[in-house]
């Protein structure tokens, strides 16, 4: 009885809560419909200011009450809540209403519908500003070199760097450290050091779907031959603790001196528990001359899934050699490859190929460069920035493959977009000039592909490390670059941050701690009224922004009908419970009543009786006296 009374105050409970789902859904529909009918006046003036009988004066009109319309969304957005939590900013997410038992829980999300959520400002005069945020820098990072960010998952990242045990013009790493990060920033684990003893350098890092992180450096072999490298793997799982380590080695033939070098790395996370190791292998010089490139895979345990195979090979006496690997989905990966075997000229191309079977899907080329060559990646860090960072860079957005190249001969930075099939989206686009280094991810804003790159500018002694964020077709959406490092430009890395913000790592002059500065990227609404083209235009991101909103309108609806069969269902066990509580400790109603019944009659029956025998003597007594 306790148990079922216990059931029944947490089911009614239950009921409450359920209930006030409901009302924070409805308030939520409220400001939709608000916002709906905002954007239905706004559609109305965007047909309006189409038609070609107004003047630039009459649609100026019109755009200002369209302006202030789309100010008065953003403020129905920022300003519905229940309770005090906001409904309609898109931080009303996974939100668990209990049903009266443990672990029995009901989620509600609510979409965001401010302006640039719902796409109003997207594809028509959309340009983005930067604003920096807090900076700092990583504990215990002194003399760090060359430094490496990984991949995000949720907001979380890595970040693995290079300890200098010497500063001069040139240092020689013999630490390589890493540091995982949560998704606000902050630093989440001790910090990862692999010791001294024996050079380490040239680090990679990245963090794969399951939290774990591999990170995968150079060794130097041994202290006879200072070009005899090999590659460390490292994994840790998300508490930062080693779960497995292993060397990759593969022994240069006939060639006594040299037994490995294996530099280049990165690591890409196939998906389906499988990351896989790139590198390029060099042959004996000084430093290694690039000879091709191999990659093999592993699971996340860090079992051979499939032994090496080749990217990119090279018979010549030239350099071959390939850099970081970016992985498109479906067993496609895409290799940037750099090829210098005709001894005069650097070919850089975008080689694209299915990893699991080895066929080649495409090879794509992109520039011709005479100064470019080989990088010297072998244990000693120079100054030239060309130690540190890729010449070319790959980024996988959602269908669209990004490059973006320096080009030795210009200093300038150029960029173009292929998809996934080696098919050139736009042609080869100047992007900066007096670029010294390079960096690129892929953002996805409101649905919408950018391509965010960093890159160093060092012109007439002005050092900085700037940033443009270009839409898919590479048209840049920042008036004019973000000065992110002001008088700092050595290499540079950026991440994406949970809430959205980005965030750069950078070494300078190897004297000092790995530095952090972040910043967030804004887009400006776009609606403009001022022009019958515009107006258009305008007319088909309103009618974006109306079936963004209905489809979050449509998923509210659809919660309150889940909420009102939930507590249909939990009334019926209520009552039942109720019911059988009732039959413990309460009394059995009907039963009772029907007894009380059957004494009532049986009484009146024996009244009757009685009765009826007290009357016969008396009728005999009458009888006997009228005689």
């Amino acid at each position: 009885a306790s148990r079922l009374e216990s059931q029944v105050k947490g089911v009614t409970q239950g009921i409450r809560n359920l209930s006030d789902a409901t009302s924070v859904l409805q308030v939520a529909e409220g400001g939709m419909a608000s916002i709906e009918t905002n954007l239905q006046r706004i559609r109305e003036l965007a047909v309006q200011a189409a038609n070609g009988s107004h003047s630039d004066a009459d649609r100026s009109s019109l755009n200002n009450e369209a302006t202030q319309l789309l100010t008065e969304i953003d403020r129905i957005a920022s300003s519905t809540n229940f309770g005090g939590q906001s409904l309609l900013d898109g931080t009303f997410i996974n939100k668990n209403f209990n049903l009266g038992h443990a672990g029995q829980d009901l989620t509600v999300s609510i979409g965001a519908s401010d302006s640039l959520s719902l796409g109003l400002g997207l594809g028509i005069h959309e340009m983005a500003t930067v604003a920096l945020g807090s900076s700092g820098s990583i504990s215990d990072s002194a003399l760090a070199a060359r430094v490496r960010v990984s991949n995000d998952v949720n907001g979380e990242h890595a970040v693995a760097w290079e300890t200098l045990a010497s500063f001069s013009n040139e240092g020689f790493p013999t630490e390589v450290n890493m540091q995982r990060f949560d998704s606000s920033g902050v630093e989440k684990n001790s910090q990862y050091s692999d010791g001294t003893g024996i050079t380490h350098f040239s680090p990679e890092v990245t963090v794969l779907a399951n939290g774990s992180t591999v990170t995968i450096y150079n060794g130097k072999a041994s202290t006879n031959d200072e070009f005899d490298s090999r590659l460390e793997v490292h994994i840790h799982d998300s508490g930062g603790n080693l779960t497995t380590n292993y060397t990759i080695d593969h022994a240069w033939p006939n060639d006594g001196n040299l037994q490995s070098a294996l530099h280049l790395a990165s690591v890409v996370d196939l998906g389906n528990s499988r990351f896989m190791v790139a590198y390029t292998h060099a042959h004996n010089g000084n430093p290694p001359e690039a000879n091709g490139a191999s990659a093999e895979v592993y699971d996340y345990s860090g079992n051979l899934v499939k032994a090496k195979f080749s990217i990119i090979s090279d018979s010549s006496a030239e350099e071959v050699w390939a850099e970081e690997v970016v992985y498109l989905g479906n067993d496609l990966i895409a290799a940037p490859i750099l090829d210098r075997s005709n001894g005069t000229t650097t070919q850089m191309s975008i080689k694209i190929m299915n990893w699991l079977t080895g066929s080649q899907v495409a090879s794509v080329s992109l520039d011709s460069i005479s100064s470019l060559t080989h990088p010297e990646t072998y244990y000693v860090y120079t100054t030239d920035d060309a130690e540190t960072s890729a010449s070319l860079r790959l980024v996988a957005g959602e269908q669209n493959l990004g490059a973006f190249w320096m080009n030795a001969d210009t200093s300038k930075l150029y960029g173009q977009i292929f998809d996934f099939s080696g098919i050139a989206i736009t042609s080869k686009l100047e992007l900066a000039s007096d670029v010294d280094y390079l960096n690129a991810i892929h953002s996805s804003v409101v649905g919408n592909d950018y391509f965010d790159v960093l890159y160093g500018e060092d012109s007439t002694g002005a050092e900085r490390t700037l940033f443009q964020r270009f839409d898919s077709s590479l048209n840049p959406r920042i008036s004019e670059a973000a000065v992110i490092f002001d008088g700092k430009s050595a290499q540079a890395e950026l991440v994406q941050l949970g809430n959205g913000s980005l965030r750069a790592y950078e070494t300078y002059n190897k004297s000092e701690s790995v530095g952090y500065q972040d910043f967030t990227v804004t887009h400006d609404l776009g609606l403009d009224l001022t022009s019958r083209s515009l107006s258009s235009l305008s007319i088909a991101a309103v009618d974006r922004g109306l079936g963004n909103l209905n489809v979050a309108r449509s998923e509210v609806g659809a919660q309150m009908n889940r909420i009102e069969s939930a507590i249909s269902t939990l009334q019926i066990t209520k009552e039942n419970s109720a019911a059988a509580k009732s039959r413990i400790v309460d009394a059995d109603y009907a039963a009772e009543t029907a007894r009380l019944a059957k004494h009532q009659i049986l009484q009146q029956a024996s009244i009757s009786v009685l009765a009826q025998a007290n009357t016969r003597p008396e009728m005999v007594l009458a009888l006997l006296r009228g005689l």
